[in-house]
């Protein structure tokens, strides 16, 4: 197994040393490690049949280059990125812990995680120089860190600090923000900047202090052209630090994304660093240089979608999104994404405790569903979570025809994919997506959200409803 040091807080930390203890014989002995080898077995059979072909279709340029010429004609239905549009990514620093050290100070000097001895959720920047990090096993990490303090996580408090955040600052730079978890949100704020006279350097500034004024607790501010640059962007200066990318001209913005690495992309993880840089390509001037080759390569939406990125055209739904390679044309526009939430939990002993989360994770997604503001879009598509004790991930969906709003259709919807996986407890993580759409013809009965514990209305009607299920 290797380590992600890309983590902000992790840039000094000895690889190494870390990579021993995640390959040491007690490691190997846990469902985690299991798990990673056979996903590393299966990726590496993939990986060799595709690096094969591209050894076989880089001896045939004719075909490259035909290739090539389908790819330019599809790419060039996409809209370009306006220069002239700022957004603001705000993404708070080491959330889960900070707020633990800001209602117990005596945790700021010290390693601290949030989560468990199974699973960590976060960890603050003391515990990260040790190599401790986000989704990392709890056990393991103790390991790597043996002073390190694992605190279970306040679910409950930590959305509420977020809906805080959006409501008392970030609502008044752009009304229709998209927030997709409670410590991330993405602004458009090219509004608010002509209106207040203020360049997005200041008005990011201002969200700074604002929240660290009223909460006590920093975040780290990104400024680019888009959302997804607006991200990258925001990695810079971690924790606590303003990076703005402004670019003049077309030309500059695809000089800086030319040089960067395919691993700087949200969405773009090691599996697909991996895959890339065996047949060559290592940044994203890479991908579009070998834009026909990837199109003979890759399944026709991942391509359009890896070569995308390095032209600056990230559809909206790519942030927060893993299945953002599905996207169509016009999607930048915002005529499809998602809102998301899903909770981490110690083991559920029965049916009851597994329905409780299932309620509070649903009423959470209906909640921001609720707050986003988005009252032209429909949910079009609801996608359960489940993550197992052994490490499996499984997402099945569910497509509504036509997309609804009303929240009893969607709760129901939400519980019968639960019911067609026989209601498991052996799960470890429990999430809920809607994949939102721009109003067509939809069911617009919208419905009341009373708490935790919504119930839907089980006389809904199912009869164009479709499965689809994701292993």
């Amino acid at each position: 197994m290797k380590l992600n040091n890309l983590k902000a807080g992790m840039d000094m930390v000895d690889v190494t040393k870390v990579e021993e203890v995640l390959n040491s014989e007690t490691a190997k002995t846990s469902e985690y490690y299991k798990h990673q080898e056979k996903m590393n077995s299966k990726a590496q059979k993939k990986l060799d049949l595709l690096v094969e072909r591209a050894v076989k279709y880089r001896l045939n340029p004719q075909i490259i280059g035909m290739w090539q010429k389908e790819a330019d004609k599809e790419i060039a239905k996409y809209p370009r990125t306006d220069l002239c549009e700022h957004y603001l990514h705000m993404d708070m620093d080491a959330f889960f812990a900070s707020v633990e050290i800001r209602d117990n100070p005596a945790y700021s000097s010290v390693p601290l995680a949030v989560g468990s001895t199974s699973m960590i959720s976060t960890s603050n920047y003391v515990a990260r120089k040790f190599g401790v990090r986000a989704g990392m096993a709890g056990f393991i990490a103790l390991k790597l860190c043996p002073n390190l303090i694992i605190v279970p996580g306040q679910f409950d408090k930590y959305e509420e600090v977020g809906r805080f955040i959006r409501g008392q600052v970030l609502y008044k730079y752009d009304p229709m923000l998209r927030s997709f978890s409670c410590d991330e949100a993405s602004l458009n704020i090219t509004n608010y900047c002509q209106n207040a006279c203020l360049s997005p350097a200041e008005v990011g500034a201002r969200v700074k202090a604002e929240v660290h004024d009223l909460t006590g607790l920093t975040c780290s501010i990104g400024i680019g052209p888009n959302p997804t640059l607006a991200k990258i962007a925001s990695e810079y200066h971690k924790p606590n630090g303003l990076h703005a990318l402004q670019f003049q001209t077309n030309e500059e913005m695809l000089d800086f994304l030319y040089s960067l690495r395919v691993r700087k992309i949200p969405c773009l993880g090691r599996r697909t660093e991996d895959m890339l840089s065996e047949i060559g390509i290592i940044d994203l001037g890479d991908i579009y240089h070998n834009r026909g080759l990837l199109w003979g390569l890759l399944p026709r939406k991942t391509a359009i979608f890896y070569i995308l990125c390095p032209l600056g055209i990230f559809p909206t739904s790519m942030l927060g999104d893993a299945d953002s390679a599905n996207s169509t044309p016009g999607a930048s526009n915002g005529t499809e994404h998602s809102i998301s939430k899903e909770r981490t939990f110690p083991p559920l002993k029965s049916k009851d405790e597994l329905m409780e989360v299932f309620h509070i994770v649903l009423h959470d997604a209906l909640q921001y569903f609720e707050e986003s503001q988005e009252i032209d879009c429909c949910v079009g598509t609801i996608t359960l979570k489940l993550k197992y004790h052994s490490f499996e991930m499984k997402q099945r969906s569910i497509r509504l025809d036509p997309a609804t709003r009303d929240y009893a259709l969607l709760a129901e919807t939400a519980k019968q994919i639960l019911s067609s996986e026989y209601y498991p407890t052996d799960i470890r993580l429990l999430g809920i997506k809607f994949t939102l759409q721009k109003n067509r013809q939809s069911v617009y009965r919208q419905g009341k959200l009373n708490g935790p514990n919504t119930k839907a209305d089980t006389s809904a009607s199912h009869n164009q409803i479709q499965v689809i299920s994701i292993d």
